[in-house]
């Protein structure tokens, strides 16, 4: 993905919401779709101007956003917390479905379960692993 997916496939339909600018402090690049939550030993601070994140990788990982572009290892980037996003799905995901952290692979969606977070909703049918999930947010802890 890339700045495309500020676009609805090809539509022209923009998704909006709300974006914050963060810091990728997760040690890897990352790809604008994944799903991120606070990198708690990188805060925001008066040294570090933005919110350091990292990719989600458990189920239970509290969700705090959507990279909205691709973000170089120490760079700095924008991240969707709040209206329509485009993850990227683990696999097949009915429309309809809420949505969560992947456990299988850091950074995607999945079907969530009931004891943990969810991420929102996804808008989408989707089929395969990688396909765009675009989801409407509304973080939930669900505990």
């Amino acid at each position: 993905m890339s700045a495309a997916s500020d676009l609805v496939w090809g539509s022209g339909f923009p998704i909006t919401g709300g974006d914050v600018p963060v810091k990728n402090t997760s040690g890897s690049a990352l790809t604008a779709g994944q799903l991120v939550k606070l990198d708690t030993s990188n805060p925001i601070s008066a040294s570090q101007p933005f919110m350091g994140i990292v990719l989600t990788s458990a189920v239970a990982d509290f969700p705090f956003g959507f990279l909205v572009e691709n973000i170089p290892i120490a760079g700095t980037g924008r991240c969707r917390i709040e209206g329509i996003a485009v993850g990227i799905a683990v696999g097949a995901i009915t429309v309809g479905t809420i949505v969560g952290a992947s456990a299988a692979t850091s950074g995607d969606v999945v079907a969530y379960t009931a004891t943990d977070p969810s991420v929102g909703q996804i808008c989408n049918t989707t089929t395969a692993a990688a396909d765009p999930a675009l989801v409407r947010m509304a973080v939930s802890r669900n505990a």
